[in-house]
């Protein structure tokens, strides 16, 4: 099973700004190794993705020597092993392999498995065609085989079919028609997965503005494009725009309604099977209408599927990520500090309808690995579906 053009999904950035008053100190890790070198002992805090409570009885296990958390969801354990693999596993969680913890603290946070489903919206009180698209999470470090998608709508009343990976049971969805955007925000989603909006019921639309936009070469890649993306509370909602690799395009303007929100600009580059896929991010658009992308694509990592992963390394990827799923659970394996030249990863493919291996440059170089920061910062991004 091959996943679709963006059909990655965020199952938990939110994109919260932290504040505090008076002296400012970096959050504390909650998902990522950090502290001291790894000496002897290895601490390990386990939580839940998506709403951060203690998970207890989860098992943690480094090199065969497996121990529980407890009710804080903490467990410690004894190595004289540096840099280790450490496994944590729960019932009802994605297992989480995570290759070259060379730090005294882990702080993993554990995700459930994310279902999809399609939603049909009824939309009335629409005087010109348009097409709708659905905000949802996506991300960099997991993947899933649907992303909230766009469906055209003809004038006036009519139903389209969006397909979500969602827990929520709103969203927001955006409209977009030959001249202006409408933001339909909480939209509540009722137990047939169906969805109303009464456009009359929304602000008359903002304007759309020229984006211009020059998208770098991607060497031995094809089928460049670009779509930009409304970030709302529910995610980001991708226009139903595409480019060249040089253009002008049209994008929200940033005033009234939709002065608070960011915009994206997301670009991608396949291989010529359709087997992998590269992506550059300008995560937020200026008021302008600038675009800043990287200079250069990530190359597509090169994997062999044969009871492991083969991965030849890229010396500017600071993270790998090997994701096996099978029906809608799965498990997770993160190569923290990739180094040499090529990398046999463990997985397991017996029952795995499909294996993602994605490389992100996580512009975090350092010994503290923060996956929280790598989903919100990272850049870049290469995928290889096999």
């Amino acid at each position: 099973m091959r996943i679709p053009f963006f059909s990655w999904v965020f199952s938990w950035v939110s994109f919260v700004a932290l504040s505090a008053c008076g002296v400012t100190a970096d959050p504390p890790i909650v998902n990522g190794v950090h502290g001291d070198a790894l000496t002897n002992t290895l601490q390990v805090t386990v939580r839940g993705e998506s709403d951060g409570r203690s998970i207890a009885g989860a098992s943690v296990d480094v090199g065969g020597a497996a121990v529980t958390t407890d009710a804080l969801g903490e467990a410690t354990l004894t190595t004289t092993a540096s840099p280790v693999t450490l496994t944590v596993r729960a019932a009802g969680f994605v297992t989480e392999h995570w290759i070259g913890v060379d730090r005294q603290h882990a702080s993993v946070a554990l995700a459930t498995p994310l279902p999809s489903r399609a939603l049909t919206a009824s939309m009335s009180g629409g005087t010109a065609d348009a097409v709708v698209s659905a905000a949802t999470s996506l991300s960099i470090l997991r993947t899933s085989s649907t992303l909230g998608s766009t469906s055209a709508c003809a004038g006036g009343a009519c139903v389209v079919m969006l397909s979500v990976a969602t827990r929520s049971r709103d969203l927001d969805l955006v409209i977009v028609d030959a001249a202006s955007v409408r933001l339909a925000s909480h939209v509540a989603v009722d137990a047939s997965d169906h969805v109303a909006v009464d456009l009359a019921s929304i602000p008359v639309g903002e304007r759309l503005v020229t984006l211009d936009v020059t998208i770098p070469s991607a060497p031995g890649l094809e089928a460049v494009v670009g779509v930009p993306g409304l970030v709302t509370d529910h995610g980001v909602a991708l226009l139903p725009s595409s480019a060249t690799a040089t253009t002008s395009l049209l994008a929200p303007a940033r005033v009234g309604s939709m002065a608070a929100n960011r915009l994206w600009y997301v670009a991608s580059a396949r291989s010529a099977d359709g087997s992998g896929e590269s992506m550059i991010f300008d995560r937020d658009v200026g008021h302008d209408g600038a675009v800043h992308l990287p200079s250069a694509f990530l190359a597509i990592p090169s994997a062999t599927a044969s009871g492991s992963v083969g991965i030849d390394v890229d010396p500017e990827v600071e993270l790998y990520v090997i994701e096996a799923f099978a029906g809608e659970g799965g498990e997770r394996t993160l190569v923290l500090h990739p180094s040499g030249t090529h990398i046999d990863v463990p997985i397991s493919l017996s029952s795995a309808s499909s294996v993602v291996v994605r490389a992100v440059d996580t512009s975090r170089a350092g010994t503290d690995v923060d996956l929280a920061a790598a989903e919100h910062d990272a850049t870049r991004m290469a995928t290889l579906q096999l």
